[in-house]
C-alpha cells in the first residue's frame, strides 16, 4: 500500500476572486506567491499549496461544477487555538467555537465565498488513532 507524507494541493474555486484574495492575504498574514487578476491566486500554507481559482479558470480542467460552498480546515497545534480566535477576531471575522469534539478542537468560518473554514487542532487521540481500513466493495 502507498503510504502518502499528507495533503499537497487545494484547489477553492470562488466567484469573486478579488475579494477572496483580499480575505485569505490578510488571514494568512502574506500575499499570493503567483496571482494573474481575474484567474488565479496561489498561496502557500506551510506545505500547503492553497489555490484560489475563478469558475471560467477551471472550466477547461472540467471542474467548473466544483464551485462553493465548499468545506477545508487549516491545520493549527492546539496550544494556538486561542491566538486563532484573537486573530479572527482582530481580522473581524465572525466565527463559530472553539468547539472540543473527541480527537480536535475546531473553530470554524466563512469566506466570501461561503465556504466554510476551519482551524483544526487535532489532539492527542488524533495523533494517536489507529487506522481505520476502507471495507467497502465495488
Amino acid at each position: 500500500m502507498l503510504t502518502l507524507d499528507g495533503l499537497a494541493e487545494l484547489a477553492v474555486v470562488v466567484e469573486d476572486l478579488d475579494a477572496c484574495e483580499a480575505f485569505y492575504t490578510r488571514l494568512l498574514g502574506t500575499e499570493p506567491f503567483n496571482c494573474v487578476p481575474g484567474r488565479h491566486a496561489f498561496y502557500m500554507v506551510g506545505d500547503l499549496r492553497f489555490l484560489l481559482f475563478t469558475p471560467g479558470c477551471m472550466a477547461s480542467r472540467k471542474a467548473a461544477h466544483c464551485h462553493g460552498p465548499q468545506h477545508f480546515a487549516f491545520r493549527i497545534d492546539p496550544s494556538r487555538v486561542e491566538a486563532a480566535t484573537k486573530h479572527l477576531d482582530a481580522l473581524g471575522i465572525r466565527f463559530d467555537g472553539p468547539y472540543h469534539d473527541p480527537g480536535k478542537i475546531s473553530i470554524y468560518f466563512d469566506d466570501p465565498a461561503g465556504n466554510r473554514v476551519e482551524y483544526l487542532a487535532p489532539t492527542e487521540s488524533e495523533r494517536t488513532a489507529t487506522p481505520r481500513t476502507n471495507t467497502r466493495t465495488g
